[in-house]
Formats: C-alpha cells, structure tokens, sequence
C-alpha cells in the first residue's frame, strides 16, 4: 500500500475570527487498490497559543523535599 500526502498550509482566520479550515480530500482516481493521494489542509499557529519563555530548575537537597 502506497498512501501520498500533499499538504497546504493555511490560514487559521476567516474575516478575523478563529476558524477551523482543516481539511482533507482524496485526490486520486481510485481506480489502483494499493494506491491512495490525499491534499491535506493545515492550519497555521494560533497567534497567542505558542509556549515560550520555558524554564529548567534542577531540584536540589536545598529545596527542602
């Protein structure tokens, strides 16, 4: 079995709001029984749903645990 993807990037927002604009649709003739080409659409990030400023602190017999 042979499965091909195509992938779009595209925009999360519709007229400013969130939408979800994912998709996905078979692209192929499935006429061949071992053959399948799907698009898939892919949202970009959210703007604001990204983590950032992360922080390792090592625990130490000193933290009092």
């Amino acid at each position: 079995m042979v499965i091909d993807f195509e992938t779009i990037e595209e925009n999360p927002y519709e007229n400013g709001q969130y939408a979800d604009t994912t998709s996905i649709e078979r692209r192929d003739e499935e006429n061949h029984p071992f053959y399948e080409k799907w698009r898939i659409h892919i949202p970009k990030g959210i703007k604001g749903d990204a983590l950032k400023n992360f922080k390792v602190i090592t625990a130490s017999n000193d933290d009092g645990v």
